[in-house]
């Protein structure tokens, strides 16, 4: 089962990227901070380095680039020990 995560302003994320065979990765040579507070849908299947793949609203990082296609939705990588953190109340 997959839960939301809850972003905050001001979280760092890397943008989704994609590589070799059509897979995607995380960029970690332009890291961005998320323009306002949003829920995101983690995507289990896709994980990087100790990074994982969420899906937020495009709007969340508007300032940051601008979205191909007008799409609603972005994929950002978020690192697996803010995710622990948030959800266990640490941070």
């Amino acid at each position: 089962m997959t839960t939301e995560f809850n972003f905050l302003t001001g979280d760092t994320v890397a943008l989704s990227v994609k590589g070799a065979k059509g897979f995607c990765y995380p960029n970690f040579d332009k890291p961005i901070r998320l323009d306002e507070n949003c829920c995101g849908l983690p995507m289990a299947w896709m994980s990087c380095q100790g990074f994982s793949a969420v899906s937020v609203p495009a709007s969340a990082v508007s300032s940051n680039f601008t979205p191909e296609e007008n799409k609603p939705y972005v994929v950002v990588w978020v690192s697996d020990k803010l995710m622990t953190e948030r959800q266990h109340g640490l941070d």
